[in-house]
């Protein structure tokens, strides 16, 4: 091998570099090289190589010796354009099976892939990222509580970063909220379904709009959950509804009080929870001085109006000077506040809604009651057969009700007291009893169908109607007509039906009805309202509460009729007219007599009674307390005898006298008998007490008085 530089005229110079011409070389390879290729020293050995056109030598990679076996790989980064071989981007997505995908301002959707098959899910993610407002400008809003809330469509999220908005009608009605399968914020009343709105659309929530007096009187909320499939909510929300958890008891009650003070009529609500289907919601409890109430009413032709803000769940009536029930008038064919009159019963009905602020509600009693049992059977029977239609009673759960005698001699704001139940409680309590919504209404008012001209004959029950008096139908109601002459009732004329000539008209059901077409007046027989008689035949049906019946008269069984009558008694036969007193009565600085709240009985015309009286009272020497005995219009004699008036005397009940008595400080019972003779027209007979003397003391009537009536004529 030739070592070292050498330089000629014929080397090959490649940008500087000479190399030996071949010739000039010995002890060089001689095989393996390739045309073109050089001789280059690679780490002082000879080797091939290659002279590319920059001018650099290229060597193959299996020449080089002393190369690394492994090269550690390092931090370091290539242009976008450097990089082969990468795939092709777009930025849309074609739609296709269980993929749709849109965009717009403020919302972003994207289906689910099960979607096209079980519409799920939909409904809210919660409801603590959005909330919900309403005003009484009518508008409906739900806005983000941060930057988005989320929610489902029948498998399509929505993801909302914006304030929806909704107005609703200046008119009467319950209005519900929700989001349609696009998104958009849309109300309704209620004409669309339930079943609709849960199955089709994400519920937001309720308004019941009070358009006389401008105001939202009732909210519910409706943002159920997502893991629910509406095929569920559906059938939690038709067979169950909101349901009893715990809590919510009734308290701080003072039941039987005197009505002097307000606490004698407040309660307090204790902490709870109710489950709306999948909405849990739990609330504090309040005292008998913080717990105020809502409470609902109908109004004309069924509309809801409310009291707010009262701690009594109550309506007081100033006109009545007492407590007013919910009443439909039959003749006018609407609601109104009714007078049940002085010492009668009331009730009143508390729910829970599933309102998050001031869910409490009491919603009005729609009858009056006469005595504490028939109240407590009323609440029965009222509690199933309220008249709510228009309210979403499904997400109320029932509380309790209670029973409230009024009297407008009480002094607290409402002029009533509660009153214990049958057993002893302080409320009807309904949270852990599975009512019965399928039951049929009781009260004649609740049916449905009371305009349809399809009454039988023995419900035309006509008041202010006398003898001969034909009843006119004024395109509402059959109301007192003229007066005919019973020679003419048969004849055939333009305006009246005679069955001798007109035929009645057979239905499948079996039953005979008149049809009235042209004929404005239907006279079929002459109609004595005082003696509820129709062509001399007693129409009146058995009830419970007496109706068709005069005092003393019992059911007799009719056999021809196949029915139960009103009959004669007999005489002694009639059972005993009782009233009795279930709590005290306090009376304190009056010396005016006024009616026992509870001493009354109703008395018939021209009867004789034998009269037993118990009276149980206290009062100390100053003030005493004295007592009468009157009818309401000073009607009959009284013979009584008494422990403290040792002769007979007759008592002209128009000019009443006072029986002073000896206040001892303890409780005295009066035993009194005597003889009531009723010279005219039918009337009550009742006890009245007050002070001998006005003093501060109280004087008191005692529960466990009574007095008892046996007809003797």
């Amino acid at each position: 091998m030739i070592k070292g530089k050498f330089f000629a005229a014929d080397d090959v110079d490649v940008n500087g570099q000479h190399l030996l011409n071949w010739k000039w070389l010995q002890d060089l390879p001689t095989e393996g090289a390739t045309n073109g290729q050089v001789i280059a020293y690679i780490d002082g050995v000879p080797t091939w190589a290659t002279v590319t056109s920059s001018g650099i030598v290229s060597v193959a990679w299996d020449d080089i010796t002393g190369k690394p076996a492994k090269f550690p790989p390092e931090d370091h980064t290539h242009p976008w354009d450097e990089v082969t071989g990468k795939p092709t981007f777009v930025n849309s997505v074609t739609a296709g099976i269980g993929i749709d995908i849109s965009s717009t301002t403020g919302d972003v959707q994207i289906s689910d892939q099960y979607a096209p098959d079980t519409d799920m899910p939909t409904g809210f993610v919660n409801t603590t990222d959005s909330t919900r407002a309403h005003t009484n400008n009518r508008t409906y809003t739900i806005a983000p509580v941060g930057a988005s809330y989320r929610f489902y469509v029948k498998g399509v999220q929505f993801n909302k970063t914006t304030t929806d908005s909704v107005t609703w009608p200046d008119t009467d009605g319950l209005y519900w909220f929700y989001f349609n399968e696009n998104g958009t914020l849309t109300r309704t009343t209620t004409s669309t379904t339930e079943n609709e709105l849960i199955m089709e659309n994400a519920l937001v929530g309720n308004v019941y709009w009070d358009a006389t007096n401008s105001t939202v009187i009732g909210h519910s909320e409706e943002r159920h959950g997502v893991s629910m499939s509406p095929d569920t909510h559906h059938y939690l929300h038709e067979t169950q509804g909101a349901q009893f958890i715990f809590g919510h008891a009734l308290g701080d009650i003072t039941a039987d009080g005197s009505g002097a003070v307000d606490s004698d009529a407040t309660m307090s609500v204790a902490a709870g929870e109710i489950a709306d289907e999948d909405l849990f919601l739990a609330y504090v409890g309040t005292t008998n001085t913080t717990q105020v109430f809502n409470v609902y009413y109908k109004d004309g032709t069924g509309v809801w109006r409310r009291n707010t803000g009262v701690n009594a769940p109550v309506v007081y009536n100033s006109t009545f000077g007492r407590l007013a029930y919910n009443n439909y008038n039959v003749t006018t064919a609407s609601w109104e506040q009714a007078d049940p009159t002085n010492g009668r019963y009331v009730l009143s009905h508390v729910f829970r809604t599933n309102s998050k602020t001031n869910g409490y509600i009491a919603i009005q009693g729609e009858e009056a009651y006469n005595n504490l049992n028939d109240a407590r059977l009323g609440a029965t029977t009222e509690i199933s057969d309220l008249v709510v239609s228009g309210l979403p009673t499904k997400e109320f759960v029932p509380l309790g009700s209670v029973i409230y005698q009024t009297n407008s001699g009480y002094a607290n704001t409402w002029a009533a007291r509660i009153r214990t139940t049958d057993l002893g409680d302080d409320y009807v309590d309904w949270r852990t009893q599975e009512l019965s919504p399928g039951t049929g209404p009781q009260v004649h008012a609740n049916l449905s169908g009371l305009s349809n001209r399809d009454h039988p004959v023995s419900a035309l029950q006509q008041t202010g109607a006398t003898t001969n008096q034909a009843l006119v139908w004024n395109g509402s109601t059959w109301l007192p007509g003229s007066t005919i002459a019973a020679s003419s009732l048969w004849a055939d004329s333009a305006n009246r039906i005679d069955l001798a000539v007109d035929s009645l008209s057979f239905f499948t059901d079996g039953t005979k009805r008149l049809e009235v077409t042209t004929a404005s007046v239907l006279s079929v027989l002459p109609v004595d309202a005082t003696s509820y008689k129709v062509g001399g035949v007693d129409l009146r049906p058995v009830h419970l509460d007496g109706t068709g019946y005069a005092a003393g008269e019992i059911p007799t069984w009719n056999s021809t009729a196949s029915e139960f009558q009103p009959g004669s008694s007999g005489g002694g036969g009639v059972p005993a007219l009782l009233a009795g007193k279930a709590a005290d009565t306090d009376r304190n600085s009056t010396t005016t007599f006024a009616d026992d709240p509870d001493l009354a009985v109703a008395v018939e015309s021209g009867g004789i009674y034998h009269v037993d009286m118990l009276l149980v009272y206290s009062a100390n020497a100053t003030p005493d307390l004295k007592y009468q005995f009157v009818t309401t219009t000073g009607n009959g004699t009284l013979l009584v005898d008494d422990t403290f008036v040792y002769n007979m005397n007759f008592f002209g009940l128009a000019t009443a006298q006072s029986v002073p008595c000896s206040g001892w400080g303890s409780q005295i019972g009066a035993a009194i008998h005597g003889v009531l003779y009723v010279a005219g027209a039918s009337d009550t007979f009742k006890v009245q007490w007050a002070q001998n003397s006005s003093n501060a003391g109280t004087s008191t009537m005692h529960k466990g008085s009574m007095i008892r009536l046996t007809k003797l004529n």
